[in-house]
């Protein structure tokens, strides 16, 4: 059975740095754009069997947005503080190691690492993750630790702009 791995970047956060970076929370767009991407992901009848996410307040904050319409279990969201900032060979690292059991699976976090990770499983140079934007990956493997740079099947790219463009033409 294939591994398929969804790669979600956080919505827009307010551009107040005064405080930690850690503590900035989502704006107005960001929250509306993960709802939107919520709702997409519902309607595609997407299921995680679990999501990993940065422990950074704009993180969660999307995640929970997107889960007020997934809405997935307590025990199938963990907060990890490896993904705040983690580079491409943290993720790549995160990923080699996710248990065999679980075959869908969302990473919330950040650039440049997230890009970077895109590009790496098949994005043929994304260029840039969005904010709040979506990458599903697919690997042809039942073992996590052969879902490497390279080795992954591009599905799609779902950001907010897209399905706002969609909507308008409607």
């Amino acid at each position: 059975m294939p591994k398929i791995l969804s790669i979600i970047r956080h919505a827009k956060s307010i551009a107040d740095l005064s405080g930690p970076d850690r503590a900035r929370a989502l704006n107005e767009r960001g929250r509306s754009d993960a709802k939107l991407i919520g709702k997409f992901l519902s309607a595609q009848g997407v299921e995680f069997d679990q999501v990993y996410c940065s422990t950074a307040i704009r993180a969660r904050q999307t995640f929970a947005k997107i889960n007020e319409l997934l809405k997935l279990h307590d025990d199938q969201i963990q907060f990890e503080d490896s993904l705040y900032l983690a580079s491409l060979a943290e993720l790549l690292s995160f990923i080699e190691n996710l248990p065999a059991d679980q075959q869908r699976v969302a990473l919330v976090g950040h650039n440049p690492g997230l890009t970077e990770l895109c590009n790496a499983l098949g994005a043929d140079e994304l260029g840039n993750l969005p904010t709040c934007g979506v990458f599903t990956v697919r690997f042809p493997t039942d073992d996590w630790r052969e879902a490497g740079a390279g080795a992954g099947e591009s599905q799609k790219i779902v950001t907010p702009r897209m399905l706002k463009e969609v909507l308008s033409q409607l």
